[in-house]
């Protein structure tokens, strides 16, 4: 049994670690770490949706249904505004082209209100951005999906 991470510093190194290890294709690996992650902290966010890939490419579409559901709901906790997503399935079968959801959230953004006004007015805002960020971690650029919900967070929901 594991000993259990003991502080933030391990934990960071433990998340550097699952990420390598998801890049090099490790599926088995990084999914124990990012296990002992969400012990350690079960309130982010970004542990689910990264344990939702890492179970779809270990072809477990179960976990990774569950991990996902985590993953919004925690977000929706954390943003403080309601996340309404597609189902699993609909946003797994639209990760094919980061250039298309890229378009659609430009789109989307063009009118869209800033943070303090109504966010919730339109989901397509909020659900592009988690759907491109699942894209970048698949393809191993976990530092470009942090930027782009960054980003989006700033831009759209007040800090509390």
């Amino acid at each position: 049994m594991a000993r259990g991470i003991k502080d933030f510093n391990e934990y960071s190194e433990k998340a550097h670690l699952g990420a390598r290890l998801f890049n090099e294709q490790k599926y088995e690996e990084a999914c124990g770490i990012f296990q002992e992650l969400a012990d350690y902290n079960a309130t982010n966010y970004k542990v689910y949706e990264t344990l939702a890939l890492i179970y779809l490419k270990l072809e477990n579409v179960t976990a990774a249904e569950e991990a996902y559901k985590k993953a919004v709901e925690l977000y929706s906790k954390e943003s403080r505004a309601p996340l309404k997503l597609q189902s699993f399935e609909e946003a797994v079968s639209q990760l094919e082209s980061i250039e298309k959801l890229q378009e659609l959230y430009e789109s989307a953004t063009e009118n869209a209100p800033t943070a303090g006004d109504d966010v919730e007015s339109d989901e397509a805002i909020h659900r592009l951005p988690v759907m491109m960020g699942m894209k970048y971690m698949a393809a191993g650029e976990f530092k470009k999906a942090e930027e782009l919900l960054v980003k989006h967070r700033d831009a759209y929901f007040q800090k509390a």
